[in-house]
């Protein structure tokens, strides 16, 4: 399974909330493992991680 996340999808998932939902849905699952989720778990974070920051620089 193939999933391409390009740079406007990414912001968009973002800026909407969803990377959150993903990322609490992982936090309160931690043990459900599913190709998609072995894949792209990592990236999810590190994309939030990464954002948060530039974000909070952003409003400061």
């Amino acid at each position: 399974m193939t999933n391409q996340w390009t740079n406007r999808k990414i912001l968009s998932e973002y800026f909407t909330g969803s990377i959150d939902v993903q990322v609490d849905f992982m936090d309160e699952y931690p043990d459900s493992a599913n190709q998609y989720r072995r894949y792209n778990e990592p990236f999810i974070r590190e994309i939030k991680r990464a954002l948060d920051v530039f974000s909070l620089k952003a409003n400061t």
